[in-house]
């Protein structure tokens, strides 16, 4: 590196070093080919990496084609400064922090508003685009009026998700009433929130997964707030950003692969990964929309009705098949 990097990457992991850093590594090719001085910040926020566990990641990281810097994170200490030559900083933060603490931290660790733009990303997307990097940075600043811009994500089956639009909550959770209805129509629980036919332009929400912000913005409005542990962060993002008179943008040309992991899974159950997506809707709604008591009081009736008799009835009828 050269000089001051343009571009900071933040990634957060839990417990998937290898996989942050593969990723990491992807991305920053990605940048340098499109001509963009780039810095990777990955917070690993896994809580329970032995002394040994964390010797070896030091040494693969070291051993990476990038000087690398890692870094426990202890309580009350400044940790210390990168080093102009660092493409990575990776950090043991010895708690889990979620998403919102973890990518903040991280956009502080990697110099916040004195790198222009910020990119946050997750451990399991492939930017599929050549010069994607380079056109999410032209189509910012093409839209002066844009806080962030996002690209078109495709699951593993190619299924796009988001751009969305804005969902109530009563609407949202109220299709649970009739889940079984609901999936029979559109292969899925939830009433289709996705903007369709899209291809650039301003819009609601886009996915946490791949976001490129003007580093400014991000820090203009306090980064990502940490009112939530996980979920609902993209939509709290928009409406913090729209109350600085900024918008989300969507650019359908450059595609985003994500490979959703599987640690929310493997550490909890579909029925806590659903509360705990209501919880922070929930708050969300009350927070930033001033969602009244009826339409939260309908949002949970469906949550309840489709986690104590949708749910028990298609076990049950999984059974006897």
């Amino acid at each position: 590196m050269t000089g001051s990097p343009s571009l900071l990457l933040v990634l957060v992991a839990y417990g998937g070093d290898t996989r942050a850093r593969n990723t990491a590594l992807e991305l920053l090719a990605h940048a340098e080919a499109d001509g963009l001085e780039a810095r990777a910040v990955v917070v690993d926020n896994f809580e329970r990496y032995s002394h040994d566990d964390k010797q070896r990641i030091r040494a693969e990281w070291i051993a990476a084609p990038a000087s690398a810097l890692c870094v426990d994170l202890i309580p009350g200490a400044t940790p210390p400064a990168i080093p102009p030559d660092a493409r990575f900083s990776y950090y043991f933060t010895n708690e889990n922090l979620g998403y919102a603490r973890g990518n903040n931290l991280g956009f502080r660790l990697g110099g916040g508003a004195a790198v222009p733009y910020l990119l946050i990303a997750t451990p399991d997307v492939h930017l599929e685009t050549r010069g994607g990097l380079r056109r999410l940075v032209e189509t910012l600043d093409a839209h002066p009026e844009a806080g962030c811009v996002g690209p078109r994500v495709l699951d593993s089956r190619g299924v796009p998700q988001g751009p969305y639009r804005f969902q109530g909550a009563g609407r949202r959770y109220g299709s649970l009433l009739w889940a079984p209805l609901t999936y029979i129509r559109r292969r899925r629980y939830f009433a289709d929130e996705i903007m369709h036919g899209i291809e650039h332009g301003p819009v609601y929400r886009i996915m946490g997964c791949c976001m490129l912000f003007r580093s400014v913005d991000f820090a203009g409005v306090g980064g990502f707030d940490a009112g939530t542990f996980l979920y609902a962060e993209e939509a709290i993002m928009a409406e913090r950003l729209r109350s600085q008179k900024k918008s989300v943008y969507f650019d359908a040309a450059v595609v985003v692969r994500h490979e959703a992991g599987e640690t929310i899974s493997t550490l909890h159950d579909n029925a806590r990964r659903l509360r705990m997506r209501f919880e922070s809707d929930m708050y969300y709604y009350r927070t930033y929309r001033r969602a009244g008591p009826l339409s939260r009081a309908w949002a949970r009736l469906g949550l309840f009705v489709f986690l104590r008799i949708w749910t028990p009835l298609a076990r049950h009828l999984r059974t006897q098949v």
